[in-house]
């Protein structure tokens, strides 16, 4: 538990001083106290602390887990140390159970290596890479498309992260030049989305989901973006000190002399439009200049078939635009400051395409209709200015969205998808000074999405061991339900605040203010609702997961109906330029939809996000949280104050809670007996499994029953699994394991195929002797008289039952203890490393000596072995072509068993004795599934040398030449015996006692001889080794001397 029982005096705790976790040691043991005595470092004395406000610590030695869930006590100190303690050696990521949580470092770190590549193929392993590995994983396995989700607050590094996912994605998929283009979508779409903020250098402005699609072959096919809500009201004004679209000021930094010329753009230096006041010229932190960006935006342009020199046209025009003043006539009407003539108005008509009196025209008046007649009224200089912007802001919007369309042209799928990968990118909580109707929007998205967190890893994961009947104690955890009620519940359900919006915006008279008043009345019961009745205004405040934001209403309404005049739009629908006579049409078109259906911004996006959640919920989700390490933007600095609030607000410390005393991988009773139930022998698994299989789609009776003799019988301890109504549950890795016996099962009957497997199986005849009716299948495949007898049909049946009967007999062996394939088989080699008294020096030192002269003995026997080899294959040459006589194996000699070899081999070295007799010992497996280079699968291909017996020197252990002569024997065995087989069946092939159609005998044959020779050499090579460690043994036990000596 995470409770101060079993500590003491002297115990290290954390204590919560003015609002802060600090360390210290507990100087009291009254663990039933209220209050406890702690000594606070650097304090120098004790003080009396609310046993409430004191953790345990954890170890030192285990405070910097790479996991939380593995972490001794579950405690906000404990989650907060472990995260700065990796924050400080640059490991920003670590994992909470089911989720990744990702501290941004504000610099580069070098994370994103090879190497990094090679570890996300480890699971557990903390990284974005990890994350979207197994997205990959499990969409590959299952077929079901995938969503990462990566949130957090802004600054917390959401966009490098989805950059980082992304780029990752498109090397484990890529090939197809598709991937390229995904990753050129990224710079052109921050740059016309993204902008420095006092939170965030490279912000994004608006939501976006990027849906990659892979094909049948898991290569990427193509992707889709999807975007909500773009800050358009940042073209026109941003606070000071932040920046507005960074595609502004890679333009005016990076165009190039003729690019400006065409434009009417200053040099970059003298770049001071009115839209761009108030906010730095200054690339975002850790991000390419804004020429240099501009050079990638143009690059992007070229790579996604975007045409350049329209969008750049449009851009300027945009900015010449805003530089268009307005000034009163005297009249109360507005006019354009410097007529049509005014250098502005001239440069933004030329680049709309436009004539400069028109536009002047429609900025300047409305046309009204009354009583059948149309009406122009002249505008103030402030609606002038207010009809400026709006068209303004309406222009880059509808680019915006151009843009996105053109790129989604360019990913577009050849082909139907199989399945996708959806990684969402959505601006993050957001609290300024003054906030308005876009961080209403934004802090409502974020509420939707942690709401779908909750439901997804507490309210769902909870609700299922309840329904399973599993004994369970719910995890608390802050529900938010309240806080998404309150701003989007609609009648009759409630009246929430953006209902309420838009009520207000339906009435002629609506305005602000009495926005204001109607919200105070209606929300001022709810308890995440609170406003300032002493204080004028009509500010409201809402207390967010993330935090309390004051949210002024002014301009609410107008932001919300987003109306535009249709008399600008008239005009640059008749645009020379065809990409803005097209945008214009466009907005024409929307505005005339938006008035027949009444439809509201905040309207749309409560839509646009009800309909990402369900998309969402679609697929398997998997988590990011960002955290960002302090408000400054620093890095190497870590505020945990700061990344303590965020851990409460995105309920980390709940998830881990979770995540350590949830089972999280579940199997339906049949799926898993169906999976498994082969591992538990022929006498149970295949008659159950059979069961199971003749029910498909219901429970058959003895699925649970086989469930629970599998975990019986693999030793699942009962806290690792719960059995539930339906389903088994069990805790994180268990199945892991419970697979690597599976796969290993099919690797040893791969690998060992007939001989080594009977020859296993033999032993185990007198104990199971229900092996013996499973012997019999493979009696009539090899009986040359009875295959030509058997239809196809029956072939292939009896087969199958010769691999059921190989895996259950490996079944069998490893239940039972007799393989095992995490070490090498040296059961029946003598010469596997006893077991040593470290005493008397000079006994090893005999025995080392004697196991050399062993070892030397059977060097020079596999010398001979390998010569007799060669001959015996040599000598096949003589079938080729004639076959001449029935010489059945007279071809190929057998070679020595290499355990009798090895036992003569020593009793001659000892004794003088003659050599071994021969042994034969067959193999069905055939050549065809030997490598080229001669090698098998086997598990006993490969040799480890093991380390030396503590307290004896290395020369003086049981050589190292003498294992890998052990290994060079297994070898020498299986392969001998392989080709014996070979050649064995190329005789009956040819003889007519075998049927191989479109088979070869002679070009078998040749190629046979052509593996060999291969083998061979390497096999001498080895062999060699093996003696020059028997050498190199020898000169160092000359100068071994033993303590005492």
């Amino acid at each position: 538990g995470d409770s101060l029982e079993g500590l003491g005096w002297g115990s290290r705790v954390w204590v919560l001083a003015d609002g802060t976790w600090c360390p210290g040691t507990l100087a009291s043991t009254g663990r039933d106290s209220a209050t406890l005595e702690v000594f606070l470092e650097g304090a120098g004395k004790s003080r009396s602390f609310p046993a409430r406000d004191v953790a345990p610590a954890n170890p030192v030695d285990q405070e910097s887990s790479d996991d939380l869930t593995t972490l001794p006590f579950v405690t906000e100190p404990g989650l907060l140390r472990c995260l700065q303690s990796r924050f400080d050696h640059d490991a920003v990521y670590t994992t909470a159970g089911p989720v990744l949580v990702a501290v941004n470092p504000f610099k580069p770190v070098p994370l994103y290596d090879v190497e990094a590549h090679r570890k996300a193929a480890t699971p557990g392993t903390p990284h974005v890479y990890t994350v979207a590995q197994h997205a990959f994983s499990q969409m590959k396995e299952t077929g079901n498309s995938q969503s990462i989700l990566i949130t957090g607050e802004s600054g917390a590094g959401k966009t490098e992260t989805t950059k980082f996912a992304m780029q990752y994605l498109a090397v484990l998929a890529g090939g197809s030049g598709m991937e390229r283009r995904v990753l050129d979508s990224n710079p052109l779409l921050e740059a016309f989305g993204n902008a420095s903020t006092l939170h965030n250098a490279n912000s994004s402005r608006f939501g976006k989901l990027t849906t990659i699609h892979f094909d049948d072959r898991h290569a990427i096919a193509g992707a889709t973006i999807q975007t909500y809500l773009l800050e358009k009201s940042r073209v026109v004004s941003h606070a000071v000190g932040e920046r507005s679209f960074h595609a502004f000021y890679q333009l005016c930094a990076g165009a190039g002399p003729e690019e400006r010329a065409a434009l009417g753009l200053p040099d970059a230096a003298a770049c001071r439009f009115a839209y761009l006041s108030g906010g730095e010229s200054t690339p975002p932190a850790l991000g390419p200049s804004d020429a240099a960006g501009f050079a990638q935006v143009k690059a992007a342009m070229e790579a996604l078939g975007v045409p350049a020199p329209p969008v750049l046209r449009l851009l300027a025009a945009v900015l010449w635009l805003g530089d268009v003043a307005f000034c009163d006539d005297g009249q109360g009407a507005a006019g354009v400051v410097g007529g049509p003539r005014s250098p502005a108005l001239r440069h933004a008509c030329r680049l709309l395409g436009v004539a400069p009196e028109a536009l002047a025209a429609a900025l300047t008046t409305r046309e009204l209709a009354a009583g059948g007649e149309r009406v122009s009224r002249r505008l103030s200089p402030a609606a002038a200015a207010e009809g400026r912007d709006a068209l303004a802001k309406a222009l880059y919007a509808r680019l915006f969205d151009w843009l996105v369309r053109q790129v989604n042209v360019a990913l577009v799928a050849a082909g139907a998808p199989r399945a996708s990968i959806a990684v969402l990118d959505i601006y993050g909580f957001e609290a300024f000074a003054t906030n308005s109707f876009e961080q209403l929007c934004i802090n409502y998205a974020n509420e939707r999405l942690h709401q779908q967190f909750n439901a997804h890893l507490f309210k769902l994961e909870q609700a299922v061991y309840r329904d399973e009947g599993i004994d369970w104690t719910d995890v608390e955890f802050v529900d938010n339900q309240d806080c998404v009620d309150l701003l989007e519940a609609r009648p009759p359900a409630g009246v929430g605040v953006l209902s309420l919006l838009d009520e207000e915006c339906l009435f002629p008279q609506g305005n602000d203010t009495t926005f204001g008043e109607k919200l105070r009345k209606e929300a001022g019961w709810h308890p995440r609702f609170s406003f300032d009745a002493r204080a004028p205004g009509t500010d409201f405040c809402i207390h967010h997961s993330s935090g309390s934001v004051v949210y002024s209403c002014a301009a609410m309404l107008d932001k919300n109906r987003d109306t535009l005049s249709q008399d600008p739009l008239l005009v640059l629908t008749d645009s020379s330029e065809p990409l803005v006579a097209e945008l214009a049409s466009g907005l024409r078109a929307r505005e005339g939809e938006r008035r027949a259906a009444a439809g509201t911004v905040g309207a749309r996006f409560r839509d646009q996000l009800r309909g990402l959640v369900a998309g969402l919920d679609a697929t398997q989700l998997h988590f990011i949280r960002c955290l960002k390490p302090n408000a400054a933007q620093r890095a190497d600095a870590f505020d945990p104050r700061a990344v303590l609030h965020q851990l409460r607000c995105c309920g980390v410390l709940e998830v881990v809670r979770l995540a350590r005393a949830g089972f999280p991988a579940r199997h339906a009773h049949a799926d898993f007996a169906a999976a498994y139930a082969h591992l538990l022998g022929p006498a149970l698994g295949s008659e159950r499994a059979s069961t199971q299989r003749a029910h498909p789609g219901t429970p058959p009776p003895g699925a649970l029953d086989t469930c629970l003799d599998l975990v019986r019988a693999f030793d699942i301890p009962a806290a690792d699994f719960r059995a539930g109504r339906t389903r088994l549950f069990f805790r994180a890795g268990v199945l892991a394991r419970l697979q690597d016996r599976a796969d290993r099962v099919l690797r040893w009957v791969g690998c060992l195929g007939g001989s080594g497997m009977r020859t296993q199986e033999g032993r185990l005849l007198g104990t199971h002797p229900s092996l013996w009716k499973h012997r019999r299948p493979r009696r009539v495949l090899s009986d040359p008289e009875a295959r030509p007898s058997l239809g196809a049909t029956t072939l292939c049946a009896t087969a199958e039952k010769e691999r059921a009967a190989d895996v259950a007999a490996a079944s069998c062996l490893i239940l039972t203890g007799e393989v095992s394939f995490g070490a090498r088989r040296t059961e029946s080699l003598p010469c596997a490393e006893p077991s040593l008294p470290s005493a008397d020096l000079h006994a090893q030192l005999q025995e080392a000596l004697a196991g050399r002269r062993e070892a030397e003995t059977d060097a020079q026997l596999l010398r001979a072995e390998l010569e007799q080899l060669q001959q015996s294959l040599t000598g096949t040459g003589g079938l080729s072509p004639a076959w001449a006589g029935d010489r059945g194996r007279g071809g190929f000699k057998a070679a020595p068993h290499p355990d009798a070899a090895l036992a003569a081999a020593r009793a001659s070295g000892r004794s003088g004795g003659t050599q071994p007799g021969l042994s034969t010992s067959l193999d069905d497996v055939s050549f065809m599934s030997v490598s080229e280079g001669g090698e098998g699968a086997s598990p006993d291909s490969q040799f480890t040398p093991s380390p030396p017996h503590p307290g004896r020197p290395e020369a003086a252990s049981p050589p190292t030449a003498q294992r890998m002569l052990a290994s060079l024997a297994r070898d020498f065995r299986r392969k001998a015996t392989l080709f014996d087989d070979d050649v064995a069946f190329i005789m009956e092939v040819h003889s007519g006692a075998s049927d191989a159609p479109g088979m070869d005998p002679d070009a078998e044959l040749a190629a046979l001889q052509q593996r060999y020779r291969v083998w061979k050499t390497a096999f001498k090579g080895k062999l060699a080794a093996a003696e020059r460690a028997l050498r190199s043994g020898k000169k160092a036990r000359r100068g071994f001397k033993p303590f005492g000596r």
